[in-house]
């Protein structure tokens, strides 16, 4: 039987990341993966045809043009669990604290499902909600690799760039997409599909194996986990 599962993002550079990062993985074998950019009258967005040909389905939903992720995944997740999907939620969160705000991480998501149950929403407890500190661009950053090749310097460059600005976790870089533009140099700017779209594309696998198991971006790796521990082969 095929595994459903429905990740949530907020933007582009997530959904492109994330598309990239999984067919990498599974060496483009055993995964479908279909992609829906939600819209105010896109309601419950299931694709038509599961394929049971692959082990793992992944729905990625984009709620840019919504606005909140999680009322988006609210509005479509009471039809989804019905039709088997796990649903996971991926976010940024801004902080002025690091380390207070860790405690934030591990609350926020028990305390919002409470709310939530009590306000009537279906399905609370069915979702898995994680965050990227301060901004998914400081998980790119951990992929000195492709960040060189998508900068056109060298990945000692990239190093030491990194290092003038972060402790050695670097969800503590204050603001990572600052950093990961100045990298670019040259108008560089990944919240341009094109972008964004160059730089992922040099993320290899050994790369993702790597930053998954050193736990270099902590909350990459707890999501990469999740994925990887509720999928299944072909």
């Amino acid at each position: 039987m095929c595994k459903k599962i429905a990740i949530y993002v907020e933007g582009q550079t997530e959904h492109v990341f994330i598309n990239h990062c999984i067919l990498t993985w599974w060496e483009y074998s055993g995964v479908k993966i279909t992609n829906i950019k939600l819209v105010n009258d896109l309601k419950n967005p299931i694709p038509d045809f599961i394929s049971e040909n692959y082990g793992t389905h992944f729905v990625i939903l984009n709620v840019e043009g919504l606005g909140s992720l999680v009322s988006a995944i609210f509005e479509n997740a009471h039809q989804q669990v019905q039709e088997g999907f796990e649903i996971i939620g991926l976010r940024d969160l801004e902080i002025d604290n690091y380390d207070e705000e860790l405690r934030y991480v591990i609350e926020y998501p028990v305390a919002l499902k409470k709310k939530l149950k009590n306000l009537g929403y279906l399905h609370s407890d069915e979702f898995v909600l994680y965050f990227a500190i301060i901004k998914v661009e400081a998980w790119l950053l951990a992929f000195t690799e492709a960040v060189a090749k998508w900068a056109k310097i060298s990945e000692k460059d990239v190093q030491i760039c990194i290092k003038k600005y972060s402790e050695p976790c670097l969800e503590k870089i204050r603001d990572p997409q600052k950093l990961l533009n100045s990298i670019g140099n040259r108008g560089k700017d990944t919240k341009k599909f094109h972008e964004i779209k160059s730089l992922v594309s040099g993320i290899r696998l050994e790369a993702i194996q790597n930053v998954y198991q050193t736990r270099i971006v902590p909350n990459f790796s707890l999501f990469w986990h999740r994925l990887v521990s509720h999928s299944r082969s072909p």
